[in-house]
């Protein structure tokens, strides 16, 4: 059991790749709800909702500000970019800004001696870009490459060391896709509504960011269940190697069919979206592959003979 947990760990830090960062000023952040607040310095983020903030001449941001309502006057310092959606906005002029300022809404005013590193855009697109900018193609690909070899890693070491966990969640894919995808969507609404519940709770924050490696540790579970399916099929068809080796080609094909298919325009997202969706629902349904998944009935699951394994 313990490997298996070390397994699914190395498979969540590989879907979770480029956001470790961005967790860790989360974690640091500063959130102003309602009132006056003199923000001195900090060294992560910068929320405000609501109230008044003054980040005086001193005084310097090491994250983002994210400005979602209230009134916010920046005389210091912000490394990072400023995203203004709602809400009134004054840089004054000793203001400096290293990143962008991307207004969206509400008020702004910037004095001529202010100082924007990387501009002022009004753009509602670019104001979703709340991490950092969009990578690069050569940046997507690598790190593609990256997470395609750790699955493929992750689905050969499963295989090795607990194969009916995959044998299970595969099972409840290719017999009861309906059955898995209804599951996967309820699970994803409820967990989603449970997160920005906790999120907006701020002291809940860590907890939500604990529930959003618990989801990406499920959906990397449920990827290399497709690639168990895909790999059985290819081996049956003598196009691949038996055994793990099957496995771990399966998933890092299911890896790339899902970076190809979600690039096509209209549908491709919705289609991605659909088999990770499903695959949450298989891993939800088998318990990650604990148990096997029969529906007997209405709305219940009884467990059921196993076939031997040759």
């Amino acid at each position: 059991m313990r490997r298996f947990q070390i397994v699914a760990l190395v498979g969540a830090l590989a879907l979770s790749w480029g956001g470790v960062g961005f967790a860790q000023g989360l974690l640091r952040a500063a959130v102003a709800l309602e009132g006056d607040h003199r923000l001195e310095a900090t060294e992560g983020h910068l929320l405000v909702v609501g109230g008044r903030v003054a980040l005086p001449a001193e005084a310097r941001v090491g994250g983002l500000v994210v400005v979602l309502g209230g009134a916010v006057a920046i005389d210091g310092t912000v490394a990072g970019d400023v995203f203004h959606l709602d809400g009134d906005l004054e840089l004054t002029d000793g203001a400096r800004v290293d990143g962008r300022l991307v207004a969206a809404g509400g008020e702004l005013r910037v004095a001529p001696g202010a100082t924007v590193g990387g501009g002022v855009i009004r753009d509602l697109e670019a104001a979703s870009e709340l991490v950092r900018p969009a990578p690069s193609l050569g940046q997507r690909l690598a790190r593609g490459a990256v997470q395609i070899a750790l699955l493929a890693l992750v689905a050969l070491a499963m295989t090795r060391w607990a194969p009916r966990t995959l044998d299970r969640t595969s099972e409840a894919l290719a017999h009861h896709p309906v059955v898995a995808v209804s599951m996967g969507a309820l699970s994803a609404l409820v967990g989603l509504v449970l997160l920005v519940a906790m999120v907006t709770t701020v002291v809940l924050i860590p907890v939500a960011l604990v529930g959003g490696l618990g989801f990406a540790i499920a959906i990397g579970f449920g990827w290399l269940a497709w690639g168990t399916l895909i790999g059985r099929a290819l081996e049956r068809r003598g196009w691949v190697p038996g055994g793990a080796a099957a496995v771990a080609i399966g998933t890092a094909a299911y890896a790339v069919a899902q970076g190809i298919v979600s690039a096509v325009p209209w549908i491709g997202g919705a289609v991605a979206l659909l088999a990770s969706v499903a695959a949450l629902g298989a891993v939800v349904l088998t318990g990650f592959g604990v148990r096997r998944f029969v529906p007997d009935g209405v709305g219940t699951i009884a467990a059921a003979p196993e076939p031997s394994r040759p």
